[in-house]
């Protein structure tokens, strides 16, 4: 992304981005080893940081 577009980005869509880059980058180790149980914490980790992400935004917007 060039720095342009970051610049014009908006909060939730810069955090949206992060989101990405990190999930993508995890679920690689995850896919490796190929362990059921690091499955399942990897995604109730993806779901928890997501929905605890967006609350924090939605919260942040109201206010």
């Amino acid at each position: 992304m060039s720095p342009e577009l970051v610049g014009r980005l908006t909060r939730s869509e810069r955090w949206t981005a992060v989101l990405v880059v990190v999930f993508t980058a995890t679920i690689y180790p995850v896919y490796a080893v190929a362990n059921p149980s690091l499955w399942l914490a990897w995604a109730i980790g993806t779901v928890a940081t997501a929905g605890s992400l967006l609350v924090i935004l939605n919260r942040s917007r109201s206010t």
